[in-house]
This record gives C-alpha cells, structure tokens and sequence, in this order.
C-alpha cells in the first residue's frame, strides 16, 4: 500500500504523491525513460512511478523473446512454452509479468550465504535515516526468528534511536515518552549492546503543548568508549545548562569506571534519564 512519509522513521515505503502534479509526475515518468500516455489520469500516473520507485522493468519496450525469457526465469512459466501469436503473446506476456511484480516472491532467501543475505540487509537499510525519530524495528526483522537476529545487530549498530524524555509538570522528573517506553521494553540485551548511537531528545509537555528543551547525542566511538560525540550539539548543552552537561558527563564517566568493554545497556540509559531530572528539575 502506498503511504505517504510523514515524520516517522523514514522505512522504505511508496508516497502516495497526493500533493504532486500530473505534469510533474508525468515528466518524472518520462524522465526514467518509461513510456506512459499523455492522456494517463492521476491514478495511472502514480502507478507508472511507483513502478519507477520500484525498479521494475519497462516491458512495452521488449520484444516477445526477451518476455519469455523474463517469464521463464521467474518460474512462472513452463520450460516448454513457447509464443504462438506475437501480438497475443505479447500482452499475456506483459499480463503474466505485472501480476508477477505486484506479488514478488522469493521462497529461497534463507537457502543464500550468509554474506549475500547481509549485503541484501544493507541495500534494504541504507535508504534508512541514520536517525530513528520514532524508532522501531524495521519489518523485515518481524518476518521469521532468523531475520530477527541476522538484521536487527546491523540495524542498531547503524541508526540511533532518539529516545524522547518528556516533564509533565514545571517541576517534575522527566520520564520516558510513550513510544519511548514501548520501544525500550521490546528490546533485548544484545539489541541494545549493538547500538553505537543513542539521541537524548527533553521536552516540556505540560498543558498539552511539546516545548524542545534541549537534546544531545551520547556514542561509542571506534575503542568502545562513552562518549557525547555531536561537538555542536554538546557545547551548545555547555553553554545553555552546563548543570545537564555536568550531570550526563558524569554518568559517562561512571559507567567508563565500570564497564570493561564499554556498550550500552537500559540501566545506562536510565542513569542518563535520572541525571536529566536532577540537572533540569
């Protein structure tokens, strides 16, 4: 189903190019050297793009034989069979095809070494931004037990959640948002000792209004060592509170003093949530 890209993590998904044009789509189209009718409508249009989106094969341009051959390869045709009427032919071709290409399958994944499979994950993510504003695991880790934990150890160790802490009142502790909380409590262990990047986003929620209060960035960087890795966003938390910076640096060095081999875990984000509270309260 097509969905428009709202500000949620931004998952590979069709947009559903309400707001574009007809003239635009129908140049974007042309553009990717597809063939598409002057007169195509709105819905035709949007096809036509997705399939562009998609990297699906222009099928009018190719000849019966180079049809058979796609049809043959995809296994949805027999071996045996063989074009009797060119134009007919044809358009049971390009018929056999599109159906083929709205309902892709690939039952042997699973049977592809292991380094194809993660070169697979790393094409399905790298569109991804490296920045979860609404994390979440992406779908392909909800499909089987096993691509759960082939992808999820390469997706966290290469997008950062940003984890909102929210204070409902002038002088209150800041808790964890809704979302935030789900998602923490849906990781494992290893999910979040496979982070290298986490984004501490405070806001002040009271009255039914979001105020942004400040945010920074806490990372592991090449020796496994906590550190606060955006230099802009860490001197602007210096020079607007340096009670929070004091109070974060603190945790970091805390947890340097106790872990061995330094890695993220929940009881480090929840000490870096506490030190939020008593710098900001």
């Amino acid at each position: 189903m097509a969905e428009a890209i709202t500000g949620y993590n931004a998952y590979w998904r069709l947009h559903s190019y309400k707001s574009v044009s007809k003239h635009k789509l129908y140049e974007d189209v042309r553009r990717a050297n597809r063939l598409v009718k002057k007169t195509a409508n709105k819905v035709e249009l949007v096809e036509a793009k997705h399939k562009v989106d998609k990297g699906l094969l222009c099928y009018i341009k190719c000849s019966v034989e180079e049809l058979h051959a796609f049809a043959k390869a995809r296994g949805i045709l027999t071996a045996t069979a063989k074009p009797t009427n060119a134009s007919m032919s044809r358009r049971s071709f390009i018929q056999l095809l599109k159906a083929a290409d709205n309902t892709p399958t690939f039952k042997r994944f699973l049977a592809l070494p292991p380094e194809l499979r993660n070169r697979v994950y790393e094409y399905y993510m790298c569109s991804f931004s490296k920045r979860l504003r609404t994390p979440s695991a992406p779908p392909l880790a909800q499909t089987c037990k096993q691509l759960r934990s082939e992808v999820l150890p390469m997706f966290y160790s290469q997008h950062a959640p940003v984890l909102k802490l929210e204070r409902l009142t002038r002088h209150g502790h800041f808790l964890l948002d809704n979302n935030t909380a789900v998602f923490l409590d849906s990781l494992s262990s290893n999910d979040i000792a496979a982070m290298r990047s986490i984004h501490f986003r405070l806001q002040d929620t009271r009255r039914h209004k979001r105020t942004h209060l400040s945010s920074f960035s806490v990372d592991l960087d090449s020796s496994s060592k906590l550190l606060a890795y955006n230099k802009r966003e860490w001197e602007s938390l210096v020079s607007k509170n340096h009670e929070l910076f004091v109070q974060v640096q603190e945790v970091l060095d805390q947890v340097g003093k106790i872990e061995r081999r330094k890695r993220f875990t929940l009881e480090v984000v929840e000490a870096l949530r506490a030190a939020v509270s008593l710098a900001l309260r």
